[in-house]
């Protein structure tokens, strides 16, 4: 086989994977993977940093996984940390509603945190599918659909459910869950569950 024919398919599988990949881990579907300063990218957030920002610290850890909460203009953030000493921020979630107890005031304006495509809490239904189209799986109270099943159902989503946006399986490492409640977002988190 001729060498430059194979540098090329090589070449051409390469740059097809990076633009796949959209130069972040969450892949080439159009998933949220920032959170305010906070970004899953070619790298997982280090835990140190996103919590100094946030004025706090990781001082005194008493075990591998650790949540950190913290409040400000009427918004909830949780970020947990998990991956011992070489400490990981495992998910970020950002609600209008109590996710945690014993939160610290940050000093970072989370009212005005948004995904990196600029979607932020109270932000519509119709806003959340325009920037990142359909999910991959709805979750309403106990069950979780695929979109497919959620479509031919005819769910109604302004309720009270969750948009799954990645892979759907007790296997997923990444995946960004919106929350809708009365037709606009309330929460939004990002995850990874290495």
């Amino acid at each position: 086989m001729d060498t430059r024919f194979l540098l090329l398919v090589v070449s051409t599988l390469a740059t097809s994977a990076c633009a796949h990949a959209g130069g972040d881990i969450f892949g080439a579907s159009r998933w949220p993977s920032c959170l305010g300063s906070i970004c899953f990218s070619d790298r997982l957030p280090d835990a140190k940093e996103a919590l100094a920002r946030l004025g706090g610290s990781m001082l005194n850890r008493s075990s591998s996984e650790d949540v950190h909460c913290f409040s400000s203009e009427g918004r909830i953030l949780a970020v947990s940390v998990d991956g011992g000493a070489a400490a990981y921020v495992s998910v970020v979630e950002i609600s209008s509603k109590p996710i945690c107890k014993n939160g610290s005031i940050t000093r970072e304006r989370l009212a005005s945190w948004t995904t990196r495509e600029g979607l932020a809490i109270g932000a519509p239904l119709s806003k959340v599918l325009q920037v990142y189209g359909k999910p991959n799986a709805v979750e309403l109270g106990v069950d979780t659909l695929k979109w497919e099943e959620a479509s031919k159902r005819r769910i109604e989503l302004d309720e009270d459910s969750i948009l799954i946006y990645g892979p759907v399986s007790p296997d997923v490492l990444f995946q960004a869950s919106i929350h809708i409640r009365s037709g606009s977002v309330e929460g939004i988190a990002l995850s990874n569950t290495e």
